[in-house]
């Protein structure tokens, strides 16, 4: 077998993982994807190593678990709520005595690397720490790799924006849950210069109609993504995702009041391939229906 490209491999090409139902879906186009396995039979497992840092939310099931990382055996206990997070480059076995239901969050060792540079860590001091060894519980890690899961699959439109953002936050939270401190990036104290954010927004709103990502976006300024975000937010009041979403919702309004194209075009229009995805986004934010608030504007 040719060495994995990343632990999802383990699903796809060993059998094993293939008893109970499993989903691997992509988080944006930096490498993340996130597996969700909800009958993971209790048995002994094996895997070669693979260049990512898996980290792993236990949802249900668990107990007595036997972990062996490299050359280190470990015995622990977890219950639902507990994550743990498995070293990247390294060979790892586990034996369970329950089935489990479980989410992985499998994030490349050169994404967690970018994040980290931003923040005065050298590239070769990657490391989660005692985050291998035992078990821990965090809401914001729990919360964020949930969150993460659900965008992957389309049911609430954020976009790709709000991915970059998320993965940004949840490698810092899991180092804050090592108990490590992160130098502020040093360009953080300021907003944006004017020329920044307008050649932002001008480009969001000259992409409308498309999936912006994160990395995109700062590229264009010529800043890290992290500074980028922190900066766009002190100059807008709002972080990337947040200020596109805005515009979707205000041109979408203004298609549906001045034109009679159909919701469907409508919704494409804004970057909604689906027009259900628009309808949830103006039923959370302004309480009807894009069908309802075109009504309601022509009478």
């Amino acid at each position: 077998m040719s060495r994995p490209r990343s632990h999802r491999d383990w699903f796809e090409r060993d059998r094993a993982h293939a008893t109970g139902p499993w989903e691997v879906r992509p988080a944006g186009g930096n490498g993340v994807s996130l597996i969700r396995s909800p009958q993971q039979a209790a048995g002994f497992y094996a895997h070669d190593s693979a260049p990512a840092f898996a980290l792993t939310l236990l949802e249900g099931g668990g107990g007595r678990l036997g972990l062996t990382l490299g050359g280190d055996a470990l015995e622990i206990s977890a219950s639902p709520g507990h994550c743990l997070v498995s070293p990247a480059d390294t060979t790892l076995a586990c034996e369970h005595e329950a089935t489990m239901d479980l989410l992985l969050c499998l994030l490349p060792t050169t994404t967690v690397r970018d994040v980290l540079l931003e923040h005065g860590r050298h590239a070769g001091e990657v490391s989660f720490g005692r985050l291998h060894t035992s078990p821990f519980r965090d809401d914001l890690v729990a919360t964020l790799s949930r969150r993460l899961w659900q965008e992957a699959a389309g049911d609430d439109p954020l976009g790709a924006l709000f991915v970059g953002q998320a993965v940004h936050t949840l490698i810092l939270a899991l180092v804050r849950a090592t108990g490590e401190h992160l130098t502020a990036e040093l360009q953080q104290k300021g907003g944006l210069p004017p020329w920044q954010v307008r050649r932002a927004c001008d480009y969001l709103r000259a992409h409308l109609d498309e999936d912006v990502s994160l990395d995109a976006l700062a590229g264009l300024v010529r800043l890290s993504p992290a500074h980028f975000c922190r900066a766009f937010k002190q100059s807008t009041g709002l972080p990337p995702h947040r200020w596109q979403l805005a515009r979707r919702v205000e041109g979408a309004r203004a298609l549906l009041t001045d034109t009679d194209l159909p919701v469907i075009e409508v919704a494409a229009r804004v970057g909604y391939e689906d027009p259900n995805q628009l309808a949830r986004v103006f039923r959370k934010h302004l309480g009807t229906s894009p069908g309802q608030y075109r009504r309601e504007r022509k009478n």
